[in-house]
């Protein structure tokens, strides 16, 4: 509905219309006619073509830098919510670090890249290597905890970490003359694919009409990386989910003690869940690093982990095709607010107007309609 609306007042084309016929078939079905596995995808895909469509509409009425930073986010909160669903949603192991796999993927990628000039692939493979150790490292001395105790412990190493981040000098880039700067964090942490894009701006000014690179922007071009991150995230997930070593996995969850009776190793499956979720949570780290183009440890805060879970519980739990809702679901509503932040002072003072209208007996039809309300409980 709010794209249709939006597109009410922007460029439609017969393209985006069918679209919206798509949706609208894709969405209104039912569990009585299809099985539910199916109907579930079918209101996935619907979701995702509304998303898009929702991208052509910001593109169309000129909020290009919008749409940018909503394709970005979206990959991040879902490469992010990948993680915690192969530990969380697979296994059951309340994982409430992911937030410190991040910070450890994104400190080591950062420092390789800008300390020591490792080539990006290389940093890359090592700041998901890096995040897998420390992930396993700590599952092996803490998962023995009861689940509510290893919550506690996780978000607490995750703090941790954040204060050694902050503290640790070798943590901090770039170096001049062998020296480390004195404000923590890593500057100037190298672009991806930095001579593809070029390539790929020079061959649109030369081989189309109109101008592209109001749209075909450095942002725009890194949410395309990781809209690439969040497929591969995807395969890989969905591959490891449907292999019997992901119905090891979901019999783990569902109940570990009948697991546990035909000769499974319940430590040692948790601890290979917890490091590989360590990979993907590094990635992330990765990809955040690209888009700041700096970190401090004020990036990685404790809220940061229930952003995840809140991806991760608006998508369902073990859901990979949940996540992407999930994660456009929460990138949206969080742009929004952030959006209406810069003028919260305006909307709120109207808001007042609005109501102190209504208490002057100005608009009686509307005040006895809230009356009634109040009385009934309805929503007051």
């Amino acid at each position: 509905l709010l794209v249709a609306i939006l597109t009410i007042f922007a460029p439609s084309t017969i393209a985006i219309n069918l679209e919206f016929v798509i949706v609208i078939i894709l969405l209104i079905q039912n569990g009585h006619d299809y099985d539910e596995k199916y109907v579930n995808s079918m209101k996935t895909y619907g979701v995702l073509i509304s998303f898009f469509s929702l991208l052509v509409v910001f593109f169309s009425v000129g909020y290009n830098s919008l749409a940018a930073e909503v394709m970005i986010f979206v990959s991040f909160w879902a490469i992010a919510a990948y993680s915690l669903n192969l530990s969380t949603g697979m296994v059951g192991v309340l994982n409430f670090g992911v937030i410190a796999q991040i910070i450890v993927g994104a400190v080591t990628y950062a420092v390789l890249t800008v300390n020591h000039d490792v080539p990006i692939l290389l940093a890359i493979f090592a700041a998901m290597l890096a995040s897998a150790l420390f992930s396993g490292i700590i599952a092996i001395t803490t998962l023995r905890l009861r689940d509510d105790y290893f919550a506690i412990v996780s978000i607490t190493l995750g703090e941790i970490f954040r204060q050694i981040a902050k503290t640790e000098v070798s943590l901090r880039g770039p170096t001049i003359n062998g020296e480390y700067p004195s404000t923590a964090g890593v500057l100037n942490i190298p672009f991806p694919l930095v001579k593809q894009y070029r390539w790929l701006i020079r061959y649109f000014d030369q081989q189309v009409d109109y101008d592209l690179a109001a749209i075909f922007t450095q942002r725009f071009f890194l949410g395309l990386i990781g809209f690439s991150l969040v497929i591969i995230t995807y395969y890989l997930v969905t591959k490891i989910v449907y292999s019997p070593y992901g119905r090891v996995l979901k019999s783990i969850r569902e109940d570990d003690l009948v697991t546990s009776t035909y000769g499974k190793n319940l430590l040692r499956y948790k601890v290979e869940v917890m490091a590989i979720s360590g990979a993907f949570a590094g990635l992330a780290g990765v990809y955040i690093s690209w888009i700041f183009t700096s970190i401090f440890p004020e990036n990685f805060l404790p809220t940061n982990t229930f952003f995840i879970w809140t991806v991760f519980i608006i998508g369902g739990r073990g859901s990979n095709k949940g996540i992407i809702v999930g994660a456009i679901g929460f990138t949206l509503l969080r742009q929004m607010s952030l959006s209406f932040s810069d003028q919260d002072t305006f909307f709120i003072e109207k808001l007042n107007d609005f109501i102190h209208w209504i208490n002057q007996d100005n608009a009686p039809g509307v005040h006895n309609l809230l009356e009634t309300a109040r009385q009934n409980a309805c929503i007051f």
